[in-house]
């Protein structure tokens, strides 16, 4: 049951991001055509269509790697990333200043 839940969400997340995306293709000038005489719906159709078959295409190869192993619980690999805070860090000696002769010209 889980996983169909997950799935739910999946599918209705992609749903949600393909109406955004689309948005502003139909707000153009509140007309059908888009105001170039060119009919903007099948593009938009295609358009979610795509985005809907390239997350669902996502989902299955997200969830077969999974499947088969591809992200382990306790990997023999951990990025080396040290967390300290800023007053850990080196200071700089003197204070930066706002002077002319700091910069290059600018011709």
């Amino acid at each position: 049951m889980k996983r169909v839940s997950w799935f739910t969400a999946t599918l209705l997340t992609a749903a949600a991001s393909a109406f955004v995306s689309a948005a502003p293709a139909f707000a153009q000038e509140g007309s059908p055509t888009g105001g170039t005489g060119r009919d903007i719906l099948p593009p938009v159709i295609w358009m979610l269509c795509g985005v809907a078959a390239f997350a669902i295409l996502l989902g299955i190869f997200y969830l077969l790697k999974r499947r088969i192993g591809g992200f382990p619980a306790n990997p023999a690999w951990v990025a080396p990333i040290t967390i300290m805070p800023s007053s850990e860090l080196p200071q700089d000696d003197e204070p930066i200043t706002h002077s002319e002769d700091l910069h290059a010209p600018a011709h």
